[in-house]
């Protein structure tokens, strides 16, 4: 389920200062009702006490802090993957949403929707290109058959250079495939998310469903976070 939060945050250095950003936050909401924890158990257990009041908040304290956005923008721009561009569009969540697993959900979906749409206009540029290319290549052969042989070696080794162009260098297929496969790993973050979210629902008190939801996002996260440590 992070896998796609990984891919996400190298394709783009906003996604990546969100997901850092979103993190703290976590960590920070964690920490917060931890420490309220602590403080209503050492007022509940002092003498006079009628009772004694716990929470297993306090065992998820994140032990390690979220790297700055300053360090995932430079992490980010330093990835050099011929896939690596493929996101950089796509709106970041919004960080001081009130519903972080519906901005993620967001994301996801955002994201599935552009890597299609980027796939198949990726598809047909190729088909337009190579089109052209052995056009070029066809008409450099029939000015051979005409005796044109110079116009037809420079028609010809066009067509070649732009076909190997295209094909060596853009890498067309290789980008759609990914494409393809990053959008599937979307939709299946956003069904993944809505199934937690429909869970947490139903959780009675709003202070613990927060809490929860923080939970995941510090759980949805922790990927990105070792990918940029």
């Amino acid at each position: 389920m992070s896998e796609f939060l990984v891919e996400a945050a190298r394709s783009s250095p906003a996604i990546a200062a969100s997901l850092s950003k979103l993190r703290q936050r976590a960590e920070a909401a964690i920490r917060d009702a931890a420490i309220a924890d602590t403080v209503l158990d050492a007022r509940d257990s002092a003498p006079g006490a009628t009772g004694q009041r716990g929470s297993d908040s306090a065992t998820v304290i994140p032990r390690d802090h979220a790297p700055s956005a300053a360090h995932e923008l430079s992490s980010a721009r330093e990835a050099k993957s011929w896939s690596a561009d493929l996101l950089r569009d796509v709106a970041a969540p919004d960080v001081f949403a009130s519903n972080p697993l519906g901005e993620l959900e967001l994301l996801a979906l955002r994201s599935a929707q552009a890597l299609r749409t980027q796939g198949s206009r990726l598809r047909q540029v190729t088909i337009l290109v190579a089109g052209l290319a052995a056009a070029i290549v066809g008409a450099g052969l029939y000015a051979a058959v005409q005796g044109e042989y110079g116009l037809s070696g420079g028609l010809v080794a066009g067509g070649l250079v732009v076909l190997a162009l295209v094909i060596g260098r853009w890498n067309p297929f290789r980008r759609a495939a990914r494409s393809s496969e990053l959008a599937e790993l979307a939709d299946a973050t956003a069904t993944t998310l809505r199934l937690r979210m429909r869970a947490l629902a139903e959780l009675g008190d709003s202070k613990t469903r927060t809490l929860e939801q923080w939970k995941v996002v510090i759980e949805m996260t922790e990927s990105v976070r070792r990918r940029r440590a």
